[in-house]
């Protein structure tokens, strides 16, 4: 099950949705590459969160007073896959791949 929260939208300008009490501690740190759901259940990727609410990938204009869902995100890290979601068996990444790439220096 996804970590998640209730909270209702005071206002949206452009990108940013400010939340009524801002960020909820139940996801407060973990919002980015998550989502926000709205009541008819569309989905806008969370980009960054703020005490005040959250930025999202592109502008919404949602009412003030609608309640939404805030889904925390993945940053894609093993600690962050082991820690948060409990998930590590599934995780899907490549954490031990080498930084230095031999086909970027040439031969000689």
């Amino acid at each position: 099950t996804p970590i998640a929260a209730s909270a209702t939208v005071t206002q949206t300008i452009g990108r940013r949705v400010e939340l009524a009490g801002g960020v909820p501690a139940a996801v407060a740190g973990m919002l980015a590459g998550g989502w926000l759901q709205t009541p008819a259940g569309a989905r806008h990727m969370i980009v960054s969160e703020s005490t005040a609410g959250v930025e999202l990938l592109y502008p919404v204009g949602l009412a003030p007073q609608t309640l939404v869902d805030l889904v925390a995100g993945c940053d894609h890290s093993m600690p962050t896959c082991a820690a948060r979601f409990d998930n590590l068996a599934n995780y899907g990444g490549f954490p031990f791949i080498p930084s230095k790439n031999p086909f970027s220096t040439g031969v000689f």
